[in-house]
């Protein structure tokens, strides 16, 4: 297994917006992760952890088209199947593929699953891989289960070498005197991220309703829409489409309420990223049972839950 970590999005020769990659090659880290920085979380989890174990690992590997699946979508898409993108929830940093959200739904509901989440949750990025992916699937999914931006999320640029570079609050406490983030302070303040959101799941709700695929969207910020920060896109469209809800950890990095200020928003995204990567713990209101080895992001066990309270909403078989 290769040494490399996978740390980037870029526009691929295919045309997705995916991640920057060599197809079928295995990495063994994800965003954060490296070999120096899962040493010191061994040591401060302890020999109990499940991540301790010489036997157990984490290979990440990508399909032709630049996402974390073990099928192509060709092989996927002659028979029923859902397409899923709900960012890092469902993408799986820390966890396998097969103990992914998207492996045990699949298993319940007995259909192929086909995941194109990426780093963040950009409805920009889910309205141009949909378009590439109607131009190559044998059959149409489904349904569509998309998760809802928390507004405001940041925006991203592309590159001169067409990778992505996102500009974000996470970004902003990095690198705060970047020129890429001159704007991002005001830009923030205003309702432009909202109303961009706003054209571009009107456009993925029609298209949907063009091609007749069942479309659900989903509010990870909150157990329910009343949970819900006043200013998540789910709101907008509750009476448009199919919500399902779900408080998933590493789920609402952006759940921010209008009045937080910018330094208020930069906080909460130190707290729930930067402090449980610098003290390798995961972040506040959750146990290390919850997270993966990334300890960020859903844990075997949470993967599970989260697959079955889908199933749950569609009335799918037991698990």
């Amino acid at each position: 297994m290769s040494n490399d970590s996978v740390k980037k999005l870029q526009i691929n020769d295919k045309g997705f917006i995916a991640f920057d990659v060599i197809p079928g090659k295995k990495y063994k880290w994800m965003m954060h992760e490296s070999q120096q920085w899962f040493d010191k979380a061994k040591k401060i989890q302890g020999s109990d952890w499940y991540w301790n174990d010489p036997h157990i690992d984490v290979e990440y590997v990508f399909d032709s088209f630049g996402f974390r699946n073990h099928k192509e979508l060709e092989e996927i898409s002659q028979n029923e199947w859902w397409l899923l993108d709900a960012g890092c929830p469902t993408l799986g940093p820390g966890v396998n593929r097969f103990d992914t959200c998207a492996s045990v739904l699949s298993d319940i509901g007995d259909f192929g699953v086909y995941d194109t989440s990426l780093f963040g949750n950009r409805p920009e990025y889910a309205a141009h891989n949909l378009l590439e992916l109607s131009k190559r699937w044998h059959k149409p999914p489904s349904r569509i289960m998309l998760a809802v931006a928390e507004n405001p999320t940041g925006t991203f640029k592309i590159t001169d070498h067409n990778t992505i570079h996102n500009i974000d609050y996470a970004g902003s406490l990095l690198y705060p005197n970047e020129p890429d983030y001159a704007f991002f302070r005001e830009y923030e303040s205003t309702t432009i991220p909202t109303s961009q959101h706003t054209i571009l799941y009107r456009t993925i709700i029609k298209l949907c309703e063009k091609l007749d695929i069942e479309l659900t969207f989903m509010n990870l910020g909150g157990n329910s829409l009343e949970e819900t920060t006043e200013i998540s896109s789910a709101h907008q469209f509750k009476n448009d489409v199919d919500i399902f809800s779900m408080e998933v950890v590493g789920g609402s990095v952006g759940a921010y309420h209008k009045d937080d200020t910018f330094e208020q928003r930069q906080q909460i995204c130190k707290e729930r990223i930067f402090t449980p990567i610098i003290t390798c713990q995961p972040p506040k209101g959750y146990e290390r049972e919850d997270v993966g080895r990334d300890l960020i992001h859903p844990s075997i066990k949470t993967h599970q839950l989260f697959a079955q309270n889908i199933a749950n909403h569609f009335n799918l078989s037991c698990y």
